[in-house]
């Protein structure tokens, strides 16, 4: 049996603090190298006779083993990775699976001072476990893909249940391949349901695997599991040319309450297309569950087929009034005379909330403007609403029946929205009055103010600057000012405010303006600490070189998010002696990615080597650098961002436009890849880059 031995002992317990110096030197070290490449010499240290024996961590209990481990990993995780190498199978197993046990709850008070040098070692563990992978013995395969996936398993979650990760933290399990997935189908089993986040991991796993020996796990799952691992199981399904893939996901439709990305179901039918209609029609028409029934209708929104009008028209005598409004709202992507009928009938439905949704389906079809216009006296506020959208039918009478219904406080908003998709003159007048008018939380004066500001109407210039006195309309002032460009000017000078609260609202307007004046008066605040930060951004955006010197000094003084803004600020500003601080700023973690976007933007090939550091990470925040990176002609950057095209958005997205201004046609194939992504921005994006390198090599 291996034991370990003091040389390597002493090496691993110094890790931690070794690890740290790495990470502190990492961004300011032009010469980085990755965490894993400092440490890997450490795995080839030998094992001697010392203290504890290898047969010890292995016969503890679970319990004991974790206490164990998490007290000192630096001194028993050592003999289990050694022990993964022994020449009887049954210890390299059972090294496999105590490795599980690297990780401890981390809420108990008991392990938190060791979490950072659990952490440091863990890029070692994965390392060898992904080696044990592929070990001779099946049993010993399987002792360490579990172990794998319970290490990678994904640890965070957004405010909808939904799983976030960087598929890259994810990478070593399935890049062991198909010899993993008799594995990891084992860990969807009913009698693994507790171990949630390792499920979530196993199911991204095979998602990408795409091996066809999981889908009855995946069918299975998509009817047992619930919230990130639903998600996960369909999106895993659907790749598979199954009939069963879409009865399964209908069945289970309504399961999921929507998070931001919709409803995980109706996601997954719209990626199978028409082959998932006949599950579709037969869901609205025959489900005993009213759910099931109007989540079908919501799909069929967005798989429009014509095979499935009938039955949808048939569903708006639903007994069901959530049936019937959701119905009502799928027929609108319907442009067909029956389905105008059938809605008509349908705004006369004993319920309001359906009576709104087919006049908003109505809204879109010119046969229906007499039922709207009707709609417009219905006793319901939210029809009434609906019903606004008439001007998107007839311009003309819209406007002319609209105006006068501005003084019905239900329908004022609506109407604003509306007149501010018109962009038509005749609404001035009364866009003005209401921009003049004052109500609890001013959101209609600035809905007005934007629509008026979109017309560039002058008139709506000192409206708009008095907005910027208020906490509640500043924000979106400051949006509607910044399409006046440099015409704000003269009027932000004029009022600019002595109160330091509402000073604020007025440099971020100035720096949008473009107007060089502004930079006398805004220079001297940069010593101001409460407002260094946007002062920091205007003068940037005004290009004010002779600020240059003055934001260095403040920037080495200030961390977190000060330092942020005043590193955006010196990038917009593109000055090559602000390379040396902004490097130095990269050891802060909070304004990292602010830093390395300034450095891309400056483009200094002293920062090159800086910067592809910290773009190999996974941190967030990088597609802020990754849009910059063009200027940068180095074959390792053409690299680097071709490899992050193929990650989620927003680095793909970041990526597709960075290519686009690089200029090597080299990059057309991946870009025409990402132009199918499933994310809207890479995809239109690439396309754009595609195109645009096209016309450069023609």
């Amino acid at each position: 049996m291996l034991k370990h031995s003091a040389p390597l002992l002493v090496a691993l317990v110094a890790l931690p603090r070794t690890i740290n110096t790495v990470k502190d030197a990492t961004y300011g070290d032009p010469g980085h190298k990755s965490h894993v490449q400092y440490l890997a010499p450490a795995a080839g240290f030998s094992f001697e006779p010392g203290q504890t024996d290898l047969s010890d961590i292995l016969a503890m209990d679970q319990a004991s083993r974790l206490k164990a481990i998490a007290a000192e990993p630096g001194r028993f995780v050592p003999l289990l990775i050694r022990g993964m190498q022994d020449r009887d199978k049954t210890v390299r197993q059972s090294a496999a699976i105590a490795l599980r046990d690297f990780d401890p709850p981390i809420e108990d008070d008991e392990f938190r001072d060791t979490v950072d040098a659990i952490e440091q070692m863990r890029p070692i563990v994965v390392g060898a476990l992904s080696k044990a992978c592929r070990d001779s013995d099946p049993m010993v395969r399987d002792g360490a893909v579990e172990s794998l996936a319970t290490l990678l398993r994904i640890r965070r979650w957004g405010q909808h249940g939904e799983a976030w990760y960087d598929v890259r933290t994810i990478a070593p399990l399935f890049d062991v391949g198909r010899s993993a997935v008799p594995t990891l189908i084992k860990l969807l089993a009913p009698s693994n349901d507790q171990n949630y986040s390792t499920q979530v991991t196993v199911l991204v796993a095979l998602r990408r695997m795409k091996d066809r020996r999981a889908l009855p796990a995946l069918l299975s799952a998509i009817d047992r599991m619930e919230g990130a691992c639903l998600r996960e199981a369909m999106q895993a399904a659907i790749q598979f040319d199954d009939p069963r893939v879409a009865t399964t996901i209908v069945r289970n439709i309504s399961k999921t309450i929507p998070d931001y990305s919709g409803s995980p179901g109706i996601w997954a039918l719209k990626k199978i297309g028409v082959r998932a209609v006949p599950a579709l029609i037969a869901g609205v028409s025959q489900d005993t569950n009213a759910s099931v029934r109007a989540y079908c209708a919501l799909a069929l929104a967005e798989v429009v087929d014509k095979r499935a009008m009938p039955s949808l028209i048939r569903a708006l005598g639903d007994s069901d009034e959530f049936v019937r409004r959701l119905v009502a709202s799928a027929l609108g992507s319907y442009q067909d005379r029956k389905v105008v009928q059938a809605l008509c009938r349908a705004a006369d439905d004993s319920s309001s909330n359906v009576r709104a949704m087919a006049i908003a389906s109505l809204v879109g079809m010119r046969e229906g403007e007499s039922q709207v216009v009707r709609a417009l006296q219905d006793p319901d506020p939210q029809v009434r609403v609906a019903a606004v959208g008439i001007a998107r039918i007839d311009r003309e009478r819209g406007i002319r029946l609209l105006l006068p219904l501005l003084k019905d406080p239900d329908l004022k908003m609506a109407i604003m929205s509306e007149f501010r998709q018109l962009h038509d003159r005749r609404t001035v007048p009364a866009l003005l009055k209401i921009g003049e008018s004052t109500s609890d939380n001013g959101q209609i004066e600035v809905e007005a103010g934007m629509a008026l500001a979109e017309m560039k109407v002058p008139e709506a210039i000192p409206i708009l600057v008095r907005q910027l006195c208020h906490v509640s309309t500043a924000d979106r002032a400051v949006e509607a000012l910044a399409l006046y460009g440099n015409a704000v000017a003269d009027r932000l000078l004029k009022d600019f405010p002595e109160s330091i609260v509402d000073r604020h609202f007025f440099i971020e307007a100035l720096g949008n303006a473009g107007d060089p004046r502004a930079c006398d008066l805004l220079r001297p605040l940069i010593d101001d600490p409460r407002l260094v930060g946007v002062v920091a951004v205007a003068l940037g955006k005004l290009h004010d070189q002779r600020a240059v010197l003055s934001l260095i000094v403040q920037l080495d003084s200030h961390k977190g998010y000060l330092a942020s803004d005043i590193a955006e600020g010196l990038g917009y500003l593109g000055c090559r002696i602000a390379t040396s601080a902004l490097i130095r700023t990269m050891n802060d973690r909070e304004a990292r990615p602010f830093a390395a976007a300034a450095l891309a933007r400056i483009g200094d090939p002293a920062s090159l080597e800086t910067l592809i550091a910290f773009l190999s990470t996974d941190e967030e925040g990088r597609w802020m650098a990754i849009e910059w990176m063009a200027s940068f002609k180095d074959p390792r950057v053409f690299d680097l961002l071709v490899k992050c095209l193929k990650e989620d958005w927003p680095a793909s997205a970041a990526s597709a436009r960075a290519l686009g201004r690089y200029g090597d046609p080299r990059a057309i194939g991946p870009l025409r890849r990402a132009a199918l992504s499933e994310d809207e921005e890479t995809m239109r994006d690439a396309t754009e880059a595609v195109a645009r390198l096209a016309r450069r090599s023609n």
